[in-house]
């Protein structure tokens, strides 16, 4: 189900936090930014091994003037291709010694500094572009004598430019892996983190809340009345409905399309007094999503059938909120107070006050 802009609950919500929440929205990366980071998760070498071939053949067979700056006599593309080989297994191996070194010289040193790390320096991406540009020296290396001459050359032309961008993303490695010898630029890094998880959180609980706001809006302007106990007691007729008896797998709800739910709610004869069963909400895990509104059961009336109008997913596609950065400072804090260390306690809790002002200055 696709939704546009007007109909989408979601679309609305989201357009209202941004509006009266600028603060806890994250700054708009480029496009570029965020497919690097895409790229540089730890399940994605095969990925990023499929995106040198493309660049590979692209460098390859698409003439450009600034391809051919660098031109090779005869005979010498052969010697070319097993130096660059060479010249790169030397850089890679050089490299990871020299990685090795740093780590052991962190400053802190745990888990959650070490997930940081292969985060910020995109580790993981650096590594997996450089075996795939390995390999792909190696492949035209043994393929020599297969290819055409011309296809060869310009194929040890393009290995030759990929294996330049090894160096600027080993120059940006050894950067950021520098910065983490400092115990005040890993602090700073980590009090950003416990900020960006607190305000990610916060979106999350606003996503919930919103949406269940213009949910009963919507009802209250088409007077619709929520289902009540005293209801059910005063309706023996509800006993033999068999759709509001039948129970449905339960599933979350990722958005609603307010449009055609006010058509279906249009549908029945006027005077047919509406209940609903229970507060819709993005991100609500439900087995009402289909029959959540239906006439008087005193009526004879079955659940109105809205399935139309919600789209779900899979209840593991819940968001649910994140407490990593939280635990990790709470330990902190814990260990700090033990040992005495009454500047490092003060930090922590400067940090948690701030946290606060940003739960009290949105609302929460």
């Amino acid at each position: 189900m696709r939704l546009s802009k007007k109909t989408s609950l979601r679309s609305h919500t989201m357009a209202r936090i941004k509006s009266q929440h600028k603060e806890i929205m994250p700054p708009g990366n480029t496009f570029l930014i965020r497919y690097l980071n895409f790229l540089s998760q730890r399940d994605k070498w095969w990925l990023v091994f499929l995106h040198v071939i493309i660049l590979l053949l692209a460098f390859s067979f698409i003439r450009c003037n600034f391809f051919s700056l660098i031109v090779f006599k005869e005979n010498s593309a052969e010697a070319i291709i097993d130096q660059r080989t060479s010249n790169v297994a030397t850089i890679i191996s050089m490299t990871l010694a020299v990685i090795g070194l740093l780590l052991s010289n962190l400053a802190v040193k745990d888990n959650l500094t070490y997930k940081l790390l292969f985060v910020h320096s995109r580790l993981y991406l650096i590594l997996y572009y450089t075996l795939s540009v390995i390999a792909c020296l190696i492949t035209i290396s043994t393929l020599r004598n297969t290819l055409d001459i011309d296809v060869f050359r310009q194929m040890v032309l393009a290995g030759t430019y990929l294996a330049v961008f090894i160096l600027l993303g080993i120059g940006y490695l050894f950067r950021t892996i520098i910065n983490f010898a400092s115990a005040n630029s890993i602090e700073q890094i980590l009090s950003q983190k416990l900020l960006d998880e607190a305000k990610e959180n916060l979106k999350t609980i606003l996503l919930s809340k919103y949406s269940a706001e213009m949910f009963l809006e919507l009802m209250t302007r088409k007077n619709i009345t929520k289902y009540t106990l005293r209801m059910a007691m005063g309706n023996t007729q509800s006993q033999n409905n068999s759709t509001f008896q039948k129970q449905y797998q339960e599933r979350l709800i990722y958005d609603i399309n307010l449009l055609q739910l006010e058509k279906e709610l249009a549908k029945p004869k006027q005077g047919t007094a509406l209940h609903f069963t229970t507060p819709l909400s993005l991100n609500l895990v439900t087995n009402e999503y289909e029959t959540f509104i239906y006439p008087n059961s005193g009526q004879g009336k079955e659940s109105m059938q809205l399935s139309n109008c919600i789209k779900t997913k899979k209840k593991e596609s819940r968001i649910n909120g994140s407490d990593e950065y939280k635990a990790y400072f709470d330990s902190k804090l814990n260990e700090y107070a033990k040992d005495g260390k009454h500047s490092k306690v003060e930090g922590i809790l400067s940090y948690y006050h701030e946290l606060y002002l940003l739960e009290m200055r949105n609302g929460i």
